[in-house]
């Protein structure tokens, strides 16, 4: 996980968060994690990933579009167009 944190937990509290928001009538998006350097972001995008075929939410794929030849991410100036 990208903070060290634990997979079961951000499943259920990404859910909860969803829970909540039932009913008030809005779409949700749910970003995947752009790479990082300092942290392994897949088992976090793939709960991400679940979740969305679980329920409505829709998948917006940054880990994939950061990772593409015109584009380039840095930590410290943001997304730069090559």
């Amino acid at each position: 996980m990208a903070d060290g944190g634990d997979a079961r937990k951000a499943y259920r509290e990404i859910k909860q968060l969803l829970h909540e928001l039932n009913g008030h009538n809005c779409t949700v998006y749910l970003y995947t994690v752009a790479p990082r350097r300092d942290a392994d972001v897949v088992p976090l995008n793939d709960i991400i990933k679940q979740i969305c075929e679980e329920t409505d939410a829709k998948s917006i794929e940054m880990y994939t579009a950061s990772r593409l030849k015109e584009w380039r991410f840095t930590c410290r100036k943001g997304w730069q167009e090559e």
